[in-house]
């Protein structure tokens, strides 16, 4: 290919890696590009040949390859919206961890609901007395003699030698406690338990305070 510098600046562009291009007269700018489509920057080799048209001639020969700036703006704008969504995705993750928590606790507290009602219960009468006042507002109460002692659980040991009963009893103290009732273990032979729960009765007195008794957790 030849071609003849009659402009300011001439462009020429080798778009093809067995080009051979010949430029003459040269007298101002002359830009030969080489575009990174068509050759293989990283392993071509490139020749220039000058020559001169009269006894002295100079110039300047120099090499640049052109490379994208970073623009500050678009990077950081990039940076922020990536680190933002990084952001929101842990978040998203977060959330889903603890619904996922949520609904494992959910369920397990579901099982241990179905353990506790399958467990054999029973009820327990617990008969507390009143003051005066409260025997004025409310029916004659039932004779003491109806109410017997007997424990509100009883455990056997592994040897069935012995159990641990559970009863219920009144802390002595004012009626403005805030517990005055609480359950006590004892170890007892069957023997024991059944002549316990079979000849012995509750004592029940009527209390000369006037406040009624009626705070008993």
């Amino acid at each position: 290919m030849e071609t003849s510098a009659t402009e300011l600046v001439t462009f020429v562009t080798i778009s093809h890696p067995d080009m051979i291009v010949v430029v003459h007269n040269v007298h101002n700018r002359l830009v030969v590009m080489l575009p990174n489509t068509a050759h293989k920057l990283k392993v071509s080799r490139f020749y220039i040949i000058l020559a001169g048209s009269t006894d002295t001639s100079y110039g300047i020969v120099y090499f640049r390859q052109d490379q994208p700036h970073i623009d500050l703006f678009v990077f950081f704008s990039v940076f922020f919206s990536c680190f933002f969504l990084f952001l929101a995705a842990c978040v998203m993750l977060w959330k889903a961890k603890q619904a996922v928590d949520r609904q494992r606790t959910r369920h397990r507290r579901q099982i241990e609901m179905q353990d506790m009602a399958s467990r054999p219960f029973a009820s327990v009468l617990v008969y507390m007395p009143h003051t005066a006042a409260d025997y004025q507002r409310l029916e004659p109460p039932p004779p003491s003699d109806r109410f017997r002692l007997s424990p509100v659980a009883v455990e056997p040991t592994r040897t069935a030698g012995a159990v641990v009963a559970t009863f219920m009893f009144e802390l002595p103290c004012s009626t403005v406690a805030p517990v005055r009732a609480c359950l006590g273990s004892c170890l007892l032979t069957p023997r024991t338990l059944n002549t316990s729960t079979s000849c012995h009765y509750v004592p029940v007195k009527q209390t000369s305070s006037l406040q009624p008794r009626s705070s008993v957790t």
